[in-house]
């Protein structure tokens, strides 16, 4: 997601507070700007609304100003996590459900078209029709149900990793990464949100050494945001790493799944075929 309509605000409202106006003056203004003319029908994330909703929340204009400096230090545009992942999770999911799509038709057309010609070719030579062959309706629904785990899981692990982004300014990883990714991850993603909110808060939260630590650096304004884009960075690109490896192993299980399962479809179908041919001969 593009973060240049968010500091395009940020900035804006940055120059008419130095320039004298009030809080709420600078805001009726900001929101006066024909934002379309510059960013076409672009508009705020729910996650950057509510993050800059919060930014309006501070009273003290010195603190304001300096907090939308910083905020505008770090480019969030700049702070991204590698788009390229999210590109191969979304390109696994558009595979997983083109596969499901061609076994769904084979599937159909087998149960419809060729299973019942078995089975009369089994009839007609007094021969006992296979369990399941007979049932061989039910065994594909109960596999194609199956499937859809990993098709859903490929779907899930897209959805997650496009919203990676929202890891900066939202207190909420997605359950995916809770369940799979080890503690010491979760933790960077926990220090990631709290980095990108830094500029909010006028003193560190009790017992954060890791906040204390920014704070004694004696940075404000845009020389804080520089610095925080730096250590965000590195985190991003670890957490990046972290997210990549996820990846490969869920790949490596939806595709397992997926052909398990479309090898078992394959079987059935097949060995009443070379059972018929033992009969006829």
């Amino acid at each position: 997601m593009s973060w240049s309509h968010f500091h395009f605000k940020c900035r804006y409202l940055a120059s008419k507070l130095r320039q004298g106006h009030t809080k709420s003056q600078a805001i009726n203004a900001s929101e006066q700007v024909e934002i379309s003319q510059l960013f076409g029908k672009s508009a705020l994330t729910p996650a950057q609304q509510s993050f800059y909703s919060e930014i309006l929340t501070i009273e003290d204009t010195n603190k304001l100003i300096d907090t939308l400096d910083a905020i505008n230090g770090i480019n969030f545009n700049k702070v991204n996590f590698d788009k390229s992942l999210a590109k191969k999770s979304s390109q696994t999911k558009d595979y997983a459900i083109g596969l499901y799509f061609i076994f769904a038709i084979m599937a159909y057309g087998a149960s419809t078209f060729l299973v019942p010609q078995f089975i009369e070719m089994y009839i007609s030579f007094n021969s006992p029709v296979p369990f399941l062959l007979g049932k061989f309706s039910e065994v594909l629904f109960t596999v194609a149900l199956i499937l859809l785990f990993p098709v859903g899981l490929a779907i899930y692990t897209s959805k997650s990793l496009a919203q990676l982004n929202n890891l900066l300014v939202k207190d909420s990883s997605p359950r995916l990464f809770r369940l799979f990714l080890p503690k010491t991850t979760l933790n960077k993603m926990s220090k990631l949100h709290q980095l990108a909110r830094l500029p909010l808060r006028s003193k560190p939260k009790k017992n954060s050494a890791f906040e204390s630590l920014i704070y004694e650096l004696e940075l404000s304004g845009e020389a804080l945001g520089t610095e925080l884009a730096s250590i965000l960075t590195f985190y991003i690109e670890e957490i990046d790493h972290e997210c990549n490896k996820l990846l490969n192993r869920l790949l490596k299980l939806i595709h397992a799944l997926l052909f398990i399962g479309i090898g078992f479809y394959i079987t059935q179908l097949y060995e009443p075929i070379f059972a018929m041919g033992a009969i006829i001969s």
